[in-house]
């Protein structure tokens, strides 16, 4: 015996969603996108882009070499050696 009020499960599924007909039917092309294993797709993509995008971070962090904004001046023998390595 089970509770009053349970319905057999066959009912429950028969029975129109609040939403209407459209929101509990996907379409043929989610069905499709389910289908052909869609969500392992998108997760796969958004992964790869992600490290693409951590990958490239690097490369220019380690490749763009710092520029010098402004040498040490006033006649001093550390002035004048950065003068000449320029």
């Amino acid at each position: 015996g089970g509770k009053t009020g349970d319905k057999p499960s066959s009912e429950a599924e028969a029975s129109p969603a609040p939403g209407g007909a459209a929101a509990t039917q996907p379409g043929a092309w989610h069905q499709r996108w389910d289908r052909w294993g869609g969500r392992a797709l998108g997760v796969s993509l958004l992964i790869h882009l992600v490290l693409l995008g951590l990958g490239a971070t690097f490369v220019v962090t380690q490749v763009m070499d710092p520029q010098t904004d402004f040498l040490p001046g006033g006649g001093t023998v550390q002035g004048a050696e950065a003068s000449q390595d320029l």
